[in-house]
Parts: C-alpha cells; structure tokens; sequence
C-alpha cells in the first residue's frame, strides 16, 4: 500500500472515530437526564451481554478478515473475495439468528434472576431484552462486512458512513427521548432501526467493491474447512478475551444495584474512547503485518510492528495520563452531577489506565495473529481467566464497583510485563526493549511529567474554566514532548511523508 493510501485511511479512521467519541460524550448526559442513572445501567448491561454474545462467532470474522487481505494482496483474486465473502457472509446470518433467538429466551432470567432494579418494571426490562436480541440479529452480519471492507483497505467509505451512523444515533435518540417517549424501550427502538441501516449499507459498500467483472459469488463451505484451524484459534481466543473484558461487569451487575452499576457503566464509557484512538491505526497496520508475513519480510514486520505501537501510544498515552490524573473534574463537568462524579472517579481512573495497558498489547497481538500463532494468547487467557474470577468475586463483594474495577486494572498491567516477553522471544526477536523503552516507558514519563508540571503552574482555585484550562494544557504539553522526542513522530515531521519505511 503506498504512503498517500496510509495516510488518507488514518486521517479518516480518526475523523470517523473522533466524531463518534464526540457524539458519545455529548449525548450521555441527556440519555441520563431523560431516562435517568437505573436505565443507563441495563444499557451498560446489555452491551457487556451483547459482547459476550459474540462468542457465537467461532472466531469466523477475524478468520475471514485475515484471508481477504491475504488475496487483497494477490492478483486475479476477485473471484476467490466474492465466493469466501459469500460463504462466511451466510454462516454468518446463521449466527446472528441464534444469537438473537437466545438473547430473547434469556429475558425471564435477566429479569427475574439477574438485574436489581430500584425503580425499573420487569416488564420493561423484559421487553427491551427482547428487542436487543432483535438488534443482535441486525448487528452482527455487520462485522463480516466491516472486516471485508477493512481488509480491502476502504476506511474512507467506512467512516463516512460511520460518521452519518454516529451522529444519527446520538440525535435521532435523543429527539426521540425528547418528542417521542422518554422510556427505555424508545431508546432500544431507535438503535435496532439504525443498526439495521448500517448493516444494509455496510453489505451495499461490500457487494459493490467485489462485484466489478467476473462470476456470481458462491457458497462454498470448503473455503471454512480449509481455514477451520485458524478459525478455531481465533475462536478460543475471542472467548477468553470476551470473557475476560467483560467479566467484571457482568458479575458486578448481579452483585450490585442498578444506580451502582449505572455508575461504573458511566466510568467504562471512557475505556471505549480507547478503542476509537488504537482501532483506527490496527485497521491499517494489521493488513500490512498480514502482507509481511505473506512475503516472509520480516524486516518489514519489524519496521511496521514500532511504527504502529509507537502511534498508538503517541496518540493515547497524553489523553489517558490526564483524564486519570483529573478524573473527578472531568467527570463533574461532563455530567454536570457531583454524585456520579464521587460515586464514579476512582473506577474511572482503574478503568482508564487498565484499557491503555490493554492497548499497548495491540501491535504485540496482531503480530501473533498475522502469523496465525494463536495458542499463546488462548493459554494466556485461559491461566488469567482462572485467577480472575475468584479475585473479582472477592474484590467486588468487599470494595463494590471500585474492586471490580481494579480486577480489570491487575490483569492488562501483567499482560506487558508477561504475554510480551513470551512474544518477543518468538517473533520480533531483539526488538523488545526497543518497545518497552519508546512504546510504553518514555510516553508514560513525558505525559505524566506534563500533568504534574501544568498542575503546579496552574495551581489556584477549581474553577470549571481553570480545570479546563488545565486539562487541554496537559494534553497539548504531552503531545509536543512526545512529538518532539519519539522516532515515529520524528521521522513524520522530518520527511513529511508518512511512508512508514525506516
């Protein structure tokens, strides 16, 4: 992929990421304002169940997005997409009807058995169970069709319509809330309508990219068998991982109260931020670690591999060092309510600085995964799922939503220290303390020596004007210095190029 494609394809991942983070943050309030903290909690419980569901997919999406960027990469491969598209498309569907038919069964048992509601009837919890499992049917065709056109390397259209999704979402709810019905299962209707357009237009960017000359696609259920091994990796993989994510807010929703767990859905909203920030560049670089390994250019690997961790944590580590480092203000000033800003800053903070440990494992990952090497992290999973949950039933029962949260900090922490030193001594051998140092160390210390130096200069009265002048300075400090300082960025504004060759 040339140098003008790279840089067209980040700059509109982050446009569409950046608008959706916007619209995520603007809109929150209001959705509490009109249906208050309890309802946001079964949103924030829905999207862990809705997560966790996903293990349904058998590892087919990561499977599907891998071998259409390996053809994208071959000539005289159209054909080949369009059979393996159709193929993993219709399994897929397959899918997405179970996973609905049993997130619509399960309603009794969230409701009766699961979910502690102060205000909330069971009647609405159950019927917005029900319309979720409908939107789970819409949504999850979806992804096969944004792996596709992420493995064909299409991130403009992709987030275009992203940007149009986002926006129609977060508004369209909130004038729905506001001249329609301000209950819960108005919500859950308006997101089961856009999620049905955006499924349809995912498939319509797709089928018009694959279908330029050559023959009707076809089922071939031999392009699932010769792959089933990578599958079936993937598969364990993504449910130990699942599991792993969202494990303490499931478990914390049946231990706590509804406004409690409201609270600590609050908190996460921020931890999903942090997929926006490293989802736009794995979508670029993974595709290109899949190429190297395709060529068997390990050289190339190697010299992608630093330029992707190092812009991950460039693009995050200033941002994430001081939401944790002002959490409480910021939380105040956003909600614009003292309580959820007292009763929810410290799970912030654990949150936050769990999901960029989380983050730094990225690049280490899809590596591992371009390789098809996926016994490790399923292992790793594995051993860190079983030491988990004991903890997270004890931490939760003995310090609520803030243990909970802390389980989730414990783990991502390990995960550098450990998973990357196995990595490292399999693949990318003699790079990891080139990684260590300039990929987590020198933004960690750039970014908190920032904070620490804007809070002593701006030292005074808490005023929101204040907290927010000191905010945006600790940021815009933190990039500067690591703008300054680190190879990738360096190397950009040197050649003012982003050519991504060392």
């Amino acid at each position: 992929m040339n140098a003008t494609r790279i840089r067209y394809n980040i700059i509109a991942n982050y446009v569409g990421a950046g608008w959706n983070a916007l619209m995520s943050l603007l809109f929150v309030p209001w959705y509490i304002k009109y249906i208050g903290i309890e309802a946001y909690g079964i949103i924030g419980f829905f999207v862990s169940v809705q997560s966790v569901l996903y293990l349904l997919d058998l590892g087919l999406s990561s499977t599907f997005s891998r071998e259409m960027a390996s053809l994208s990469s071959r000539t005289n491969s159209s054909q080949s997409m369009r059979d393996l598209t159709c193929t993993f498309a219709t399994i897929y569907w397959g899918i997405a009807l179970v996973s609905g038919i049993l997130f619509a069964t399960l309603a009794p048992v969230f409701t009766n058995h699961w979910l502690r509601p102060e205000h909330l009837s069971k009647a609405t919890i159950t019927y917005a169970t029900v319309i979720m499992g409908l939107s789970m049917v819409i949504r999850l065709p979806g992804n096969i069709y944004l792996g596709g056109l992420t493995a064909l390397q299409r991130q403009i259209e992709i987030n275009i319509l992203s940007v149009l999704m986002g926006t129609l979402r977060g508004l369209g709810a909130v004038a729905v809330l506001y001249f329609v019905s301000p209950t819960l299962i108005a919500f859950f209707c308006w997101q089961l309508f856009v999620n049905f357009l955006n499924m349809i237009s995912l498939r319509l960017l797709l089928r018009n990219r694959l279908s330029v000359g050559g023959q009707s696609s076809k089922f071939d259920l031999n392009l699932v068998r010769e792959r089933w091994r990578f599958a079936v990796g993937m598969s364990g993989i993504s449910i130990l991982s699942l599991m792993l994510t969202q494990l303490d807010k499931l478990l914390l929703s049946r231990i706590v109260s509804l406004k409690e767990f409201g609270y600590y859905a609050i908190a996460s909203i921020f931890a999903g931020f942090i997929s926006m920030i490293v989802g736009p560049i794995t979508s670029v670089f993974y595709p290109r670690f899949v190429s190297f390994v395709a060529k068997d250019d390990r050289v190339g690997l190697s010299h992608s591999f630093h330029d992707a961790a190092q812009l991950i944590s460039f693009l995050l580590v200033p941002i994430v060092i001081t939401v944790a480092y002002f959490a409480k203000d910021i939380l105040f000033l956003w909600t614009r309510n003292s309580e959820i800003a007292e009763h929810a800053y410290v799970v912030l903070i654990l949150v936050i600085l769990g999901s960029m440990f989380h983050a730094f494992m990225h690049a280490p990952y899809y590596v591992q995964i371009a390789n098809g090497w996926t016994s490790f992290a399923f292992w790793y999973n594995l051993v860190s799922l079983i030491i988990l949950i004991p903890l997270i039933f004890y931490l939760t029962k003995r310090y609520g939503i803030v243990g909970g949260a802390s389980t989730w900090a414990i783990y991502n922490f390990s995960y550098p220290l450990i998973g990357a030193h196995i990595m490292f001594q399999k693949y990318l051998i003699g790079e990891k303390m080139k990684w260590y140092f300039w990929s987590i160390f020198i933004p960690l210390l750039l970014s908190l020596g920032a904070v620490i130096l804007v809070n002593f200069l701006f030292k005074g009265e808490h005023t929101n004007f204040k907290i927010a002048i000191r905010f945006s300075s600790a940021v815009i400090l933190g990039y500067l210095l690591l703008a300054g300082v680190m190879p990738v960025t360096r190397k950009l504004i040197k050649t003012k190029n982003w050519s991504f060759k060392w």
